[in-house]
């Protein structure tokens, strides 16, 4: 008997069975792209938002507060430290760009060198004062900060306790505060809860998951939160407080050496003064050993005559001698006379720049401006600034 060519009850089978597999391979190799790509994307998005708080953060000395009305500008009146991310006012187009949750630690003090609120620019950290205004009352406007002060802000949250009112993120280990967090919806509501963000990103609390949380059946969200000390490092802070922050010790230094200058400067003005009224009391002399030389002189000159009137004229000579000794003595004390106007004028000089020196009060100013900038450097580092 002849065999009818075609696929036997077994063979097609085994057919439908490769094709079914085949078709589950496809399958699952689809969802998977699907899902990497839907990753990828979300990834993406929170890259750039990451990268323009940054941004605003340089360019506006603090960080943006969160949008609380939806419209994608950031809302800061309220003090909310959670919402959606303010898109529109960090300039990013992406549509979704708007449906992340975004919150940032906002923990204001007073006196402002405590201050913490990360979503307001303010002067944080106080310059040395040349007056006696206490370092703790030294606070400046609201609204007045640069990226000093933004720096001074991330310092000062770093240091502060944990505190679950402010925003922080949950860890299996123990919960921790963070400068912001960025937290993106799966595709799905994983934890069946009623809304598309899962677990603790669903939370009213300022609270969100750790990035480092397993995406499974029932969380898909992805989180980014970026630390103080992270952003710290990303700002440059350390470098730009390790130069400003010891101005005033190297203020309060330089203020201690010119002190120590202007009472060395008292010394050499002092000095001169007791040089120049040597050197007149030296003219003095000279005006008065003159003097008695032309007095010895014409002594000189009147016994020479003597001599000579008893001699019948036999010492005439010596008077001619006299005279010019007389003459000599004379041009002596005229010389003296002359040196007596430069030492007294020298002398006159050197007594009036005691005396102004001494009236500007450089000494006792220096001295004041030494203990001031002393006082207000120990105060900051008592305060923590430095």
């Amino acid at each position: 008997m002849k065999r009818t060519a075609g696929y036997t009850l077994i063979e097609l089978s085994i057919a439908l069975v490769i094709l079914g597999i085949v078709i589950i391979l496809v399958w699952q190799f689809v969802g998977f792209n699907s899902k990497y790509a839907i990753s990828n994307s979300e990834r993406n998005i929170l890259r750039s938002a990451d990268m323009a708080i940054t941004g605003f953060a340089l360019s506006h000395n603090r960080l943006p507060c969160a949008d609380t009305t939806g419209d994608g500008q950031e809302d800061c009146a309220g003090g909310a430290g959670v919402g959606r991310l303010p898109n529109v006012s960090l300039g990013l187009s992406q549509a979704t760009a708007n449906q992340i949750r975004y919150g940032v630690y906002r923990s204001a003090a007073t006196p402002l060198i405590g201050d913490a609120d990360l979503a307001v620019a303010v002067d944080r950290m106080p310059m040395l004062a040349m007056s006696s205004t206490t370092l703790a009352a030294y606070d400046l406007f609201r609204g007045v900060g640069n990226g000093i002060d933004l720096c001074v802000g991330l310092r000062n949250a770093a240091n502060n306790s944990l505190d679950n009112n402010l925003l922080h993120v949950v860890t299996p280990e123990a919960n921790v505060n963070v400068a912001y967090a960025l937290a993106i919806a799966g595709t799905k509501n994983a934890d069946q809860a009623g809304g598309l963000m899962d677990g603790n990103n669903a939370s009213v609390n300022p609270e969100f998951d750790a990035p480092a949380k397993v995406n499974d059946g029932s969380y898909d969200d992805r989180v980014v939160a970026v630390s103080f000390n992270r952003l710290l490092g990303r700002l440059n802070c350390a470098q730009t407080l390790a130069s400003v922050t010891h101005g005033n010790a190297n203020a309060a230094t330089a203020a201690e050496m010119m002190h120590q200058s202007m009472l060395e400067y008292k010394i050499q003005l002092d000095l001169n003064a007791k040089l120049a009224e040597a050197d007149y009391a030296g003219a003095l002399s000279g005006i008065a050993l003159a003097t008695a030389a032309v007095a010895e002189g014409a002594a000189e000159i009147a016994l020479a005559i003597a001599e000579s009137l008893t001699t019948l004229g036999a010492q005439a000579p010596a008077i001619a001698l006299a005279v010019a000794g007389e003459v000599a003595a004379a041009i002596g004390l005229a010389s003296a006379l002359l040196n007596l106007i430069p030492a007294t004028d020298a002398w006159d000089e050197a007594k009036a720049n005691v005396t102004r020196f001494l009236d500007e009060g450089y000494v006792v100013r220096s001295a004041t401006l030494a203990t001031d900038f002393r006082a207000h450097a120990n105060a900051g580092d008592a305060a923590g600034v430095y």
